[in-house]
């Protein structure tokens, strides 16, 4: 009734944030901060993962001095954690470790998989003054939960539970023991084959070499010898603006997203010239499609 609802704090009023769809959110203990992650939910079961599917996790303080008052706005100025981008290859499933340090499932560019902390209060968005910590170092873990004591049990992608203290680190790892009487298909290895990745390809018309696309990157190599190469989008220059009267409605927003989000660009419809000295590239890299020309052995500079 209209009685009870006006006994409701104006911080619990819904209001939509504009952040895009939420796989993750949390509010820290004292209710000073809040996360709020997109694409976290799962985990990349391949080593150095560097697609565009990378979870982003955004941080905002509460605006009202007292959390628990009935006036004044709550957690509305979300911010990007620009910062991990540069240290992990991706990152799932964030959670409050206490009021100011949040741990989450990461793989560092140096091949180093597990949970890791960062500190909220020593680090700013944009870069980083301490570097984040590796608490528990497994490869396998698939999801995790934490008390707050600081334990954590975490399951694996084998069919395994395990136990750990987030303050003592790896070595207070151990195996929970349990009877499974359910299917254990879940417990056998699984093999993935790589030919279901492959999204496109091309040979040149001599038949000497072949392009093909994975996950959104361009390759090619020898049929016959030589390396695989590997053709980057081209981004764009500083002096380049980002608006231009040729340009299609909406592309300088599409081009403000792709930037300011870090989104990994995206290649398809790659195909030889007819001496098969380029390739002919159609990527996403300013926010929408355009036509880039690559050298085939890749050391000029390509042109869009």
């Amino acid at each position: 009734n209209q009685e009870k609802k006006s006994d409701m704090p104006i911080a619990m009023h819904p209001k939509k944030l504009n952040l895009g769809p939420a796989t993750a959110f949390e509010v820290n203990v004292d209710g000073t901060l809040a996360l709020f992650g997109r694409n976290t939910q799962a985990t990349r079961p391949w080593r150095k993962y560097g697609g565009g599917a990378s979870g982003d996790v955004w941080i905002a303080k509460n605006s009202c001095p007292n959390p628990q008052g009935k006036d004044g706005k709550t957690y509305t100025d979300f911010k990007r954690v620009d910062a991990l981008d540069d240290f992990f290859t991706f990152v799932s499933q964030p959670k409050w470790l206490d009021n100011s340090a949040m741990v989450f499932l990461a793989e560092s560019k140096q091949g180093e998989r597990g949970l890791w902390s960062f500190s909220v209060a020593d680090n700013a968005q944009n870069e980083l003054s301490r570097q984040p910590t590796l608490l528990v170092k497994d490869a396998s873990i698939q999801s995790y939960s934490i008390e707050p004591s600081g334990k954590c049990t975490y399951a694996s992608r084998c069919g395994q539970l395990y136990t750990a203290d987030l303050k003592k680190g790896s070595d207070s790892i151990q195996q929970v023991a349990f009877k499974w009487t359910g299917p254990r298909k879940q417990l056998e290895q699984r093999y993935v084959t790589a030919e279901h990745y492959v999204q496109d390809w091309d040979i040149d018309p001599a038949g000497r070499f072949m392009t093909t696309i994975v996950r959104g990157e361009v390759n090619s190599f020898g049929l016959w010898d030589g390396p695989a190469l590997k053709y980057a989008p081209i981004k764009p220059r500083k002096e380049e603006k980002e608006e231009n009267s040729e340009d299609p409605m909406g592309s300088a927003l599409c081009a403000k997203i792709m930037r300011e989000s870090n989104a990994q660009a995206r290649s398809r419809f790659a195909r030889f010239t007819y001496d098969a000295e380029r390739l002919v590239i159609v990527s996403d890299q300013t926010g929408e499609d355009d036509i880039e020309v690559h050298w085939e052995d890749n050391r000029r500079m390509p042109k869009r």
